[in-house]
């Protein structure tokens, strides 16, 4: 089994995230041990909160909880075969054997991938790409007409601030739920990168970036009373990512699995929970 799938296919397993224009997706691939298989799922969200509700503090800003319920749908499968030693590719409702399918190259074959402009969730790690190809690390491939960037969230969360990296979502009205990529870097502030987007702001782009050294003030109101929050900034544009700019925020620290940003300008306030 170790020599038929995971020596061959174990670089697959992870997130990726797909360089899909303005949307972009996201994949998790693991292993099934019970079905001798890596699955490629691709993970989509919707907010069963349909409807925002007035903050305590002030009725005229609307409050939207992030209540995301996730769906999979499988892409493709590679199955290791007992009987016959060798792995197999399945994909939709098609099987395909690797000793005649040509198409399991097409699946799987490393690829260069191609940045969204400006995209700084990739530009990030065009140098962590380069140290990965030097040990041979596959951090790229293809699938239909799409390519997928295989990205890590740091295993070491010991550290106060780097308790809130990892993957997230958040309500972003009516574009729906998206994926984010939150990170703390050393500089002080946690970065929130889209990894799926919408038509005004694209994957790929900060949505907004706190400042963790600079404390705002202690919340009173209701809903999070005795939390702290932060000044930070927010990324907004009109469609087609036309004219952006940053406008004041806030952060407020609910716990290490959820946070609210209020977007002053856009008198909203909206939670984003952790995926993982």
């Amino acid at each position: 089994m170790y020599t038929g799938i995971l020596y061959k296919y174990g670089w697959l397993i992870g997130y990726w995230a797909g360089n899909k224009p303005i949307n972009g997706s996201l994949l998790h691939l693991k292993f099934d041990p019970y079905k001798l298989s890596i699955i490629a799922w691709k993970l989509e969200a919707i907010n069963k909160s349909l409807s925002g509700v007035p903050w305590s503090k002030n009725f005229s800003v609307r409050l939207v909880h992030a209540e995301p319920k996730f769906t999979y749908q499988m892409l493709f499968c590679v199955q290791y075969d007992n009987s016959k030693h060798k792995s197999k590719i399945i994909r939709s409702n098609l099987l395909y054997d690797e000793e005649d399918n040509n198409d399991e190259e097409f699946i799987i074959r490393k690829a260069i991938f191609e940045k969204h402009h400006e995209s700084e969730l990739w530009k990030r790690e065009e140098e962590e790409i380069y140290q990965e190809s030097i040990i041979g690390q596959q951090n790229c491939f293809s699938f239909e007409d799409e390519k997928f960037f295989k990205f890590w969230t740091p295993k070491d969360n010991q550290k106060e601030n780097k308790r809130f990296d990892g993957i997230w979502v958040g309500d972003y009205g009516g574009h729906g739920i998206e994926f984010l990529l939150l990170k703390y870097e050393i500089s002080g502030c946690l970065f929130a990168t889209k990894i799926t987007g919408d038509i005004n702001v694209p994957r790929g782009e900060i949505s907004w970036k706190c400042n963790l050294d600079d404390q705002l003030r202690i919340c009173d109101e209701r809903e999070w009373n005795g939390k702290i929050s932060y000044r930070a900034k927010s990324k907004i544009a009109y469609g087609g990512f036309r004219n952006p700019s940053e406008i004041d925020s806030e952060v407020i620290i609910v716990s290490n699995d959820e946070l609210a940003v209020y977007w002053y300008y856009l008198r909203s306030i909206t939670t984003f929970v952790r995926v993982i």
